[in-house]
């Protein structure tokens, strides 16, 4: 889960408990994709970066290929390596068919 400014949360047990695992969240995480097992994650940054985990958010990547914008939404495949993105004030769509590398 996200919730801008609060961060990104992390639940194991079907939300039962909650844990903020990352440094991410001095970023300002606006949105959150991710595979159908969250196993594959994607975060787009409101004016940032989109940064992409594939152990369920315990470590980050900067996908800086991705260019600074105003992400606002991001939704994933299945698998997690189709990603799709909205940006703010542009009427466009981004997209990654390699899970955001």
């Amino acid at each position: 889960a996200v919730a801008n400014p609060g961060g990104f949360w992390k639940s194991v047990d079907s939300g039962a408990n909650w844990t903020n695992p990352t440094g991410l969240n001095a970023l300002g995480p606006n949105s959150i994709a991710c595979s159908s097992t969250c196993a594959k994650i994607a975060v787009p940054i409101l004016n940032g970066d989109v940064y992409t985990s594939t152990d369920t958010g315990d470590n980050w990547t900067d996908r800086t290929g991705s260019g600074a914008r105003f992400w606002t939404d991001m939704a994933s495949s299945d698998d997690g390596t189709k990603l799709i993105g909205t940006v703010r004030f542009v009427q466009n769509m981004w997209q990654s068919t390699d899970s955001g590398v």
